[in-house]
């Protein structure tokens, strides 16, 4: 009895052990597949930081996830990280195959990557497998909005709403075209079922807002912005800098850029150049242009080549004369390298732009004028040119050694302009020796 007993432990040990690994995988793929679930309910609700973060934790326990990687691609995508979900979209690959979903994505990458054609081709192949293909459809008509197709794309938007009727994606994308044409009946029409459909998509009321500015019906628009606001977490949620950029570009449109600045100064860090650049446009209309150069300072630090904040900084210098010196000098000093670069590869005309940008915003820098002068001389604009020396010789001091270039310059481009002595006895050319003329009196008899 005692070895029956023995032998019967040693069997259920052995089988324990036999299941245990089993059993460990599936309460890990139990717990991957509880993330992923969370994951696809953040992307349901507009939350694609939290949807990463759920992704994330699934494919941490199962690598070969392909619905979770397929997840985060879709993630990626939403936070416009194209090449990101695209690197994504080719781990799943490896997994997923031809799988419907993964196909609809890479299509959709493609065409915020600007590859139409390619996107199109996916999206037909998908129609002649499946002619009432909603989302093929809809990314269709994504295409053709984009190219400014109106018609292609309204037909293709029906088409999808036809096959699948409430589509969220497909009633915006209508919003937005009708709000392109400027037809606001047709859009409120497509913006009141979206909101009937979807009351508590953050999303949706971001677009709403929008669409009521854009015929500005302020306290509407004011009032989907609150709406929107309320749905989130607070100034933690990752979504919050979304709202409150678009609360900011309102106020301003508006006129309130005190309530613009309220809004900014809560982000904890407004590092992105859009944040920057709605700060520096509130701090000018609220008068404090220091503040706003030194925003506009900090963005162009970052992203020298905004042309938009740059133009917006320069706007100003130009119109005042005292003031920002620092600011003047590095404006100039930038145009004054990129009109080199243009002119060391013989495009005058931009050169010229650039040299003239320079002038405006630092009249007081003789290599501005050297180069400005130069450029014109080059460009074959002699009375330009003469006109640009006397105007250099009275902006740069006659103690710097560029006024005595300048004012060789000039005198020299005086000089040539005299008559010279051949001119004023009307000779052509002094090498010629003409036979001399006599007048001879013929009588006849």
């Amino acid at each position: 009895m005692i070895i029956y007993s023995y032998t019967i432990r040693r069997f259920l040990m052995a089988l324990l052990l036999l299941f245990l690994p089993l059993s460990m995988i599936f309460s890990e793929n139990g717990n991957a597949r509880t993330f992923y679930q969370d994951g696809l309910n953040a992307l349901s609700a507009d939350n694609p930081y939290s949807a990463i973060e759920s992704f994330r934790s699934a494919l941490r326990i199962n690598p070969a996830y392909a619905d979770a990687r397929l997840g985060m691609a879709e993630a990626f995508f939403l936070l416009t990280e194209y090449r990101e979900a695209a690197r994504e979209l080719e781990e799943a690959c490896s997994f997923a195959g031809n799988h419907r979903n993964l196909i609809l994505l890479d299509a959709r990458i493609q065409t915020a990557l600007g590859h139409y054609d390619e996107a199109v081709g996916i999206y037909r192949n998908l129609l002649q497998e499946r002619p009432h293909d909603a989302d093929a459809n809809r990314g269709l008509g994504e295409i053709y909005a984009i190219t400014g197709q109106k018609e292609l794309a309204n037909e293709a938007f029906s088409r999808s709403l036809q096959y699948s009727p409430g589509d969220r994606r497909v009633l915006l994308q209508l919003v937005l075209l009708h709000d392109k044409a400027r037809e606001k009946a047709q859009a409120d029409s497509v913006l009141i079922e979206a909101l009937i459909l979807f009351p508590d998509n953050l999303a949706v009321r971001i677009q709403a807002a929008e669409h009521y500015v854009l015929y500005g019906e302020w306290t509407e628009a004011m009032d989907q912005l609150d709406r929107a606001n309320s749905m989130l977490s607070g100034t933690d949620d990752k979504r919050y800098p979304q709202v409150a950029l678009l609360n900011a570009e309102l106020s301003l449109r508006k006129g309130d850029p005190a309530r613009a600045l309220k809004s900014l100064q809560t982000l904890s860090d407004p590092i992105t150049p859009e944040a920057l650049f709605l700060l520096a446009r509130s701090y000018r209309n609220l008068g404090r242009e220091e503040e706003a150069q030194s925003v506009l300072n900090r963005l162009l630090g970052y992203w020298g080549e905004d042309e938009i904040a740059r133009m917006f900084r320069e706007e100003y210098l130009m119109r005042t004369s005292n003031g920002f010196e620092a600011e003047r000098a590095e404006a100039a000093d930038w145009h004054l390298e990129k009109g080199n670069a243009f002119e060391d590869d013989f495009f005058y005309t931009r050169a010229y732009n650039e040299f003239r940008q320079a002038k405006l915003l630092n009249k007081d820098n003789p290599d501005v004028w050297i180069a400005f002068t130069d450029i014109i001389r080059k460009l074959g604009f002699p009375e330009h040119y003469l006109d640009s020396l006397n105007a250099a010789l009275l902006d740069i001091p006659s103690t710097r050694p560029e006024y005595s270039v300048l004012k060789e310059r000039l005198d020299l481009l005086e000089h040539s302009g005299k008559d010279s002595l051949g001119e004023r006895w009307n000779i052509i050319n002094p090498w010629d020796l003409y036979s001399a003329e006599w007048n001879l009196g013929v009588y006849i008899v």
